[in-house]
């Protein structure tokens, strides 16, 4: 993340990074205030996990595999130039992730080149290269300039800390090269392979300054970062010859070209033609495109390559001074304005020698006398033309006066042939605009070289200004000659700098050499130091008081540094600490200073100290266990209530907590003596935890409600004749206290509050697995805390960061009470260790197991239903304490918690047995089932029970898969008991069973009461297990009640729905309406006869009889009595919508009578 502000430019936020890498990375500086290391330059580079070495494809492309990092180059002081890696962190810092040497470069590949494959070129695009540092790492830049840049920076870099070589360069496009190498370079040696065009070629400069220098061109200011080669033969390597011999052929040869070149600037000036300028046009075009493409890199802000630009604009803004500059063409006097017009000619911009070609064009002439041409013979040879041939037809057609052309006829004509404008064909195909074009052309280049005309023209001035050029080249060369002498007398310096670096770099290394000699020296001298007096306290002081512990621990200090010095292993395992606490490494004396004497004795008197006082230490600590566990008993016999209450034993932990550290160092210094103190700890707490817990279970049992009436809860307590005391049974076992409903975490409470009415059960008191879950959370926090007392007290853990100096010093020992025990501890990742507690613990409590399996046991021989509270009890401690380090209660919960769901599951075994059991039992089969009357109440203690218990506890899951086996086996057995008489599964089949059969009604009444009575009764409280067998239920009574309407409607209404199902049964059937109708028994008359008989008086009585009936079959449950009775009112209305519909599809809706709806609807009220 990068903590830039976005509103900087590019160059402010470069800056911006270059200072949070110096101050992250680059701060650190030597002894003598110097910096350790220098930064040079850096870049922003996008690396891909999945592509390291090439570029990656589109798809690869993710958030999750890239990685921003920065590449960073840096020198450090020794002159060592190293590449580093470095990752920006959140808070703006850089971190150094890896560092290469320069030296490892080998390789520098772009992917711009033609020969690079084109999905690697469209996947890398312009910003993408791989370098190869060791082994090859692809990166890929934010922009283009950007890459450019630090690749030239990096090659520059490079040349200067190898001696001048460059890496391999590949797959660069010759653009590209030319930038990141320098393009007036690879133009400059060009030139020198091409013997017609004898320019001066350019190469870097020694300096080697950033890209940005090239944007002032080949032909640029002295500013430039690019010189002439001179023109003289190098000067040996080994300095062997002077600079007067190197000098004298170097001037000798220039003036020699200076003589050949004069002559030829005047024939140029006479002499040169058209194509000439063209040639020199396309030249100056290329410089021109090599100019731009040098300022699209930019200089930094800020930076040298800006402060050059700046300063050649402002050399170029006060004027050329005719030696770096050219100076432009003065207006010509008014006295040579009235001479013929000479005839327009291009000439270069400097002088060179004149191609073989246009030399074969250029008349022989005498050498003039100087280097004026004369006026009137260029006067004579305009004014032999005249207008001669078709040029003057020409003109006539035209409409133009040809006496403007006199003299100058010629020079239009010459012209007009060479812009192509001759008579005939060509010329037609020609136009103005073409010709203005190229006549501007021609104009601009003659205006470039028009300067060197003017030496034909002017005053001896010229003269003084080509002889003040040549004045000014040779001191160039002279100065050239002096600078490549004294490039050569410093490089010869380079070896005695190195053999300086060198002799200081050993000075360094032997100063720090020393340093840390005198530091092992002190050290030793320290362990050495120590003498039995110093060790006194260890044997004299008294460990009872707070001064004599303070005494003890500040000689047990001062022998731990010793010794750790000796032995590093005793301590922490790194060892990194010495005895100041400072973050230099430690002394280890296990190497050749181990094998002194007077360490070996030193060695021997510290051990038998140590071993002296961790005698001395168990002696002392066995009595203070007993004294802190006496003085726990004594709190727990004045303890006015019997219930466990933690605050009792921090009265013996305030009198250990001052011998913290102690046993720290005990642990470090013999781990079989620790190991010896835990023991006598353990033996010496178990009495007293075994006594405290016999009395707190006693006194939860003694405040128990006494189970009454719950055996009515039970299916296998079943039986017909012990009917009457169910209800008043469930309503006391489910009568719940307001304060234990709004408890959120379970309905469990100690039962302190009266009830709001009298009963036969004592309210005030709690159910049993209320006291189990009582006894839980007082039992298991102390047990927690004791284990999280020993971890603490004897430093029972690897989470712990502390050693014993610091221990020691973190307070004073009549302060130290310890940490919060009751808060629940990160599980210990060393699992012997944690076994080694765990043991602890079964020594302790080797009772817990035992006496909570007892109180289980207890609970379910009070009420075997109440295992289901007992159970989500347990499951909900397990769940609270499984993260945690909780090992011993951890493992003891679940072997209680195992053990219980065995139980269950064979109580729930005998439930089922019994409802199965039924089947045979039963000898009343009217009315509901025993077993769906138990299950209501039974459902309703269990989910009481289960109140505010996390529904993705275990228990929960149990409890819904014990439901789903007791209903099915309900539902199974209700639908035996009422199919064993045979005449049923006759009367089951449908209506067309003998509507009087008494047995198949009993059939239906069975199931519709007992499908009522669970419906009605039972609550789901939005158990899914309940709600899917309530809607069971619900489809099976209304299944049922249509089949009882159907037998108990025949009597009423049986001739009537004979006929109209028979006349329904032949419609379903595909028969036409008429042909039912033309049937004798379906005809209007014979159903109109059939109307005629239920009359409003016939339908009164009959649907009194049926009322009568009904509350006859349901005379135990009014309610459904009723419920039955509004269904057959539906009945009635839905026979007189079927008559309706009979009337209309065969009669026409005519009919002789109608049916009664008003006696139907005053009979049901």
């Amino acid at each position: 993340m990068s903590a830039t502000a976005p509103g900087m430019s590019r160059a402010e936020r470069f800056e911006d990074e270059k200072r949070r890498i110096i101050e992250s990375c680059f701060n650190k500086r030597d002894e003598d205030g110097s910096v350790l290391e220098t930064y040079i330059t850096h870049l922003r580079i996008l690396e891909f996990s999945q592509y390291p070495t090439s570029p990656p494809p589109p798809q690869a492309r993710s958030p999750q595999s890239e990685k921003p990092r920065v590449i960073i180059v840096a020198v450090r002081k020794s002159g060592r130039v190293r590449v580093h890696k470095t990752k920006e962190n959140v808070n703006g810092s850089f971190s150094i992730g890896k560092t290469w040497n320069l030296d490892d470069l080998a390789a520098i590949e772009s992917y711009t080149g033609p020969n690079t494959p084109p999905d690697f070129r469209q996947w890398a695009g312009d910003n993408g290269f791989l370098v190869t540092l060791g082994k090859p790492y692809y990166w890929e830049a934010q922009t283009d300039k950007e890459k450019k840049f630090f690749i030239a920076s990096l090659i520059k870099i490079y040349g200067k800390y190898t001696g001048g070589r460059v890496p391999s360069l590949s797959n660069f496009d010759q653009r590209e090269l030319d930038q990141v190498l320098g393009g007036a370079a690879r133009r400059g040696a060009a030139s020198q392979q091409t013997p017609n065009q004898p320019t001066r070629p350019l190469l870097p400069s020694a300096s080697n300054q950033a890209l940005s220098s090239q944007s002032n061109g080949p032909d640029g200011p002295a500013g430039s970062d690019y010189t002439r080669t001179p023109s003289r033969s190098p000067m040996p390597p080994n300095g062997n010859s002077s600079p007067a011999s190197s000098l004298a052929p170097s001037i000798d040869s220039n003036r020699n070209l200076r003589s050949q070149e004069a002559p030829l600037r005047q024939r140029l000036a006479t002499g040169n033609k058209s194509q000439d300028s063209v040639a020199n046009s396309y030249r100056s075009g290329a410089l021109w495109k090599a100019a731009a493409a040098s300022n699209a890199f930019k200089p930094r802000a800020g930076g040298a390559g800006e402060k050059l630009l700046k300063a050649a604009k402002d050399e170029q803004n006060n004027g050329p001074d005719g030696i770096t500059a050219v100076v432009p063409a003065p207006p010509r006097p008014k006295s040579i304005e009235k001479k013929p017009e000479p005839v327009p000619e291009v000439t270069v911009s400097r002088a060179e020698p004149a191609p073989p070609e246009p030399a074969k064009e250029v008349k022989p002439e005498p050498k003039p006398d100087s280097k004026h041409i004369p006026e009137p013979e260029v006067k004579d040879e305009r004014k032999k033309s005249v207008l001669v041939g078709n040029d003057l037809k020409y003109l006539a057609t035209l409409g133009v006066d040809p006496s403007i052309l006199d003299n100058k006829t010629a020079q239009f004509t010459e012209w007009l042939d060479f812009f192509s404008w001759v008579p005939g064909d060509k010329m037609r195909t020609l136009n103005s605009d073409e010709m203005k074009f190229d006549i501007e052309r021609e104009l601009n280049k003659a205006q470039a070289g028009g300067w060197l005309a003017r030496f034909q023209e002017e005053d001896e001035r010229v003269d003084a200004i080509k002889t003040g050029i040549d004045a000014a080249v040779d001191e160039c060369d002279e100065l050239d000659n002096l600078l490549t002498l004294y490039t050569v007398e410093l490089s010869t310096l380079q070896d005695d700098i190195a053999y300086i670096e060198a002799q200081g770099q050993g000075l360094q290394v032997q100063a720090a050499n020393q340093k840390l000699l005198k530091k092992e020296l002190e050290s030793l001298l320290e362990t050495c130091a120590i003498t039995a007096n110093d060790l006194q306290a260890l044997s004299m002081a008294p460990l009872e008081t707070v001064n004599g512990v303070d005494e003890v621990e500040t000689a047990l200090v001062t022998l731990y540094k010793a010794m750790i010095k000796i032995d590093p292993s005793m301590g922490s395992a790194d060892g990194t600490k010495t005895e100041d606490g400072s973050s230099d490494q430690a002394i280890d004396f296990n190497g050749d200073y181990a094998k002194m004497r007077v360490v070996q004795e030193k060695r021997q008197m510290y051990m038998q100290e140590s071993a002296m006082f961790m005698q001395r230490l168990v002696d002392f600590m066995a009595k203070q266990f007993n004294v802190a566990n006496d003085e726990v008993r004594r709190a727990l016999k004045g303890a006015l209530n019997k219930k466990i209450d933690p605050h009792n034993h921090d009265i013996g932990r305030d009198m250990l907590w001052k011998y913290d550290p102690l046993m720290l160092y005990t642990r470090d210094a013999d781990l079989e003596v620790w190991n010896r103190l835990i023991q006598i700890y353990q033996d010496a707490a178990h009495p007293t935890y075994k006594m405290e817990f016999r009395d707190a279970l006693d006194s939860w049992k003694r405040n128990a409600r006494k189970p009454t009436g719950e055996e009515a809860l039970l299916f296998s307590s079943q039986e017909e004749k012990k009917e009457e005391g169910l209800a008043t049974a469930a309503r006391k076992l489910t009568v719940k206290r307001s304060q234990t409903l709004a408890r959120i975490r379970s309905p469990l409470g100690e039962g302190q509050n009266k009830p709001a009415n009298s009963s036969a059960v004592d309210l005030s008191r709690s159910s049993p697995y209320e006291i189990f879950a009582s006894v839980l959370d007082d039992v298991l926090p102390l047990v927690e805390m004791e284990q999280n007392f020993v971890i603490d007290f004897f430093h029972a853990t690897t989470l712990e960061q502390i050693d014993f100096p610091d221990a020691v010093a973190a307070i004073s020992p009549g302060a130290r009470r310890g940490n919060d025990l009751k808060r629940h501890r990160l599980m210990e990742p060393d699992r012997d260790l944690a076994r080694r507690v765990t043991r602890s613990m079964e020594v302790i409590f080797p009772f817990l197991e035992k006496d909570l399996s007892n109180m289980v046991d207890w609970v379910l021989v009070q009420s075997p239903l109440q295992g289901v509270g007992v159970m989500a009890n347990l499951e909900r401690k397990l769940a609270d304490i499984q993260q945690s380090n909780q090992d011993f209660l951890n493992s003891s919960l679940q072997k209680v918690h195992g053990n219980l769901l065995v139980k269950f599951k064979r109580f729930v075994e005998e439930q089922i047995r019994a409802i199965e059991d039924t089947k045979v039992k039963i000898n009343k089969r009217k009315g509901v089932i025993s077993f769906m009357k138990v299950f209501p109440p039974f459902s309703m203690a269990v989910e009481n029970m289960l109140l505010g218990i996390d529904p993705n506890l275990n228990v929960r899951r149990t409890v819904d898969r014990e439901y789903d086996r007791i209903l099915r086996s309900m539902f199974d057995s209700l639908k035996v008991i009422a199919r064993e008489n045979p005449a049923v599964g006759v009367a089951a089949a449908g209506a067309g069973a003998d509507p009087e059969d008494k047995e198949a009604l009993n059939y239906h009444i069975l199931l519709i009461e007992n499908m009522n009575h669970y419906i009605e009764e039972v609550e789901t409280r939005e158990d899914e297990t309940l709600e899917k067998w309530k809607r069971a239920a619900s489809d099976e009574i209304n299944e049922h009640m249509t089949r009882y309407l159907d037998a108990v409607m025949r009597r009423p209404l049986g001739k009537l729905l004979d006929t109209i199902e028979n006349i329904e049964g032949q419609l379903k059937s595909g028969k036409a309406p008429a042909a039912i109708a033309a049937q004798p028994s379906n005809s209007k008359a014979t159903f109109d006869k059939v109307l005629l008989h239920y009359d409003a008086k016939e339908v009164r009585k009959g649907i009194e009889s049926l009322r009568k009936r009904v509350e006859k079959h349901f005379d135990e449950n009014n309610s459904l009595a009723l419920k039955v009775t509004k269904s057959c009112e539906s009945y009635y209305n839905e026979v007189e919508q079927r008559i309706a519909r009979v009337v209309s599809e065969l009669y026409g809706g005519e009919v002789l009578v109608e049916w009664p709806r008003l006696e139907v609807k005053s009979g049901f009220r």
